[in-house]
């Protein structure tokens, strides 16, 4: 049996595989990354002076991706390859992707202060289009790719219909967005189609240009870059909507998951959030305790008493086992009495 497939026979099915993909009806993004990732490791094989793919190869692919960069980002490159692999029917050759102990606290994440400030700094210096896209993406929780479905059209039926990844989803326009849009439209000469077009104006406004305005406008407002994305804003709708609604279910569907599972990594509450809900518990406890002592000793007594008091009853009880452990084995019939 041939231990791996020659790197020709690799290269020459990545056609054939991306048809496979558009027949699954998966998104244009969503192949050309795996035929990115594909033609990454075949870039590998040949620096490798390697000419048949086999297991040792790939697992040599994964211990150089680990090297050089997070394993998150490493996983998605292994997963391309182990889907390719898995078509070609040699899953055999493929390699088990890195584990990665899930976060319970999400860092870098957006406050709706900052928000405010964003979107005062845009306004403050004219940079209304950035604006309205931040304040589109933070209080309808969409994707940036998705802005394309906010037309001229769609302010009048106060919805946007979102087809995304064979799948539909209907997004209610707020009113204050509605009305935002309106204005923007006025100012701007927009009759019909997409808003925020880009020089053609049947088409969304490229994603760079959008991060790059954002970037500028955090630099003026004097918040980190880091947290200043879109798809932080997509964060910022999904825990604010927690918090007036509390559905997790609706929220699902407002952002188009098809598990919860998902969801809940957008409801994450930051580390320094967390630090402030355990605070707030411990507060809570010191007012009960204090409550208590001055309803039932009229004075506080110092904690060390307490921590002195509950040793001395431990020491106690530790005497008292060992005493009917003794008599257990000396007079055991008189147990059964």
């Amino acid at each position: 049996m041939v231990e791996g497939i020659t790197l020709n026979e690799f290269l020459e099915n990545c056609g054939r595989f991306a048809e496979h993909l558009k027949k699954q009806e998966k998104a244009k993004n969503t192949i050309k990354k795996y035929l990115r990732d594909l033609r990454s490791f075949a870039d590998f094989a040949r620096e490798s002076g390697e000419s048949e793919i086999t297991k040792t190869l790939v697992l040599r692919y994964k211990e150089k991706l680990s090297t050089e960069m997070k394993k998150s980002s490493a996983n998605t490159k292994l997963i391309s390859l182990g889907i390719y692999l898995k078509f070609l029917d040699r899953y055999d050759l493929h390699a088990k992707t890195f584990k990665i102990q899930k976060r319970t606290s999400l860092d870098n994440i957006l406050s709706a202060q900052e928000f405010k400030v964003l979107i005062e700094t845009a306004n403050f210096y004219q940079k209304k289009k950035i604006s309205a896209i931040m304040q589109v993406l933070a209080c309808t929780g969409i994707r940036v790719s998705e802005l394309k479905f906010f037309t001229k059209e769609a302010l009048a039926e106060r919805k946007i219909i979102i087809t995304n990844k064979a799948k539909t989803r209907e997004i209610i326009i707020p009113d204050k967005i509605r009305s935002l849009l309106a204005d923007y439209c006025a100012e701007n000469g927009i009759e019909s189609g997409i808003i925020f077009h880009g020089k053609d104006r049947n088409s969304l406004t490229d994603k760079s240009a959008i991060w790059r305005s954002m970037h500028r406008i955090a630099k003026l407002a004097g918040i980190e870059a880091k947290k200043v994305h879109a798809h932080n804003f997509r964060h910022l709708f999904a825990k604010t909507f927690m918090k007036t609604n509390g559905n997790i279910f609706d929220l699902a569907d407002i952002l188009g998951h098809s598990s919860i599972e998902t969801t809940r990594i957008y409801t994450r509450t930051t580390t320094e959030e967390k630090r402030e809900q355990i605070n707030k518990i411990a507060e809570c406890f010191q007012d009960e305790r204090k409550e208590f002592l001055s309803q039932n000793h009229g004075t506080e007594i110092e904690m060390k008493d307490f921590y002195a008091l509950y040793l001395k009853m431990k020491e106690q009880i530790i005497e008292f086992e060992v005493i009917l452990r003794n008599f257990k084995e000396k007079r055991p019939e008189l147990l059964n009495k």
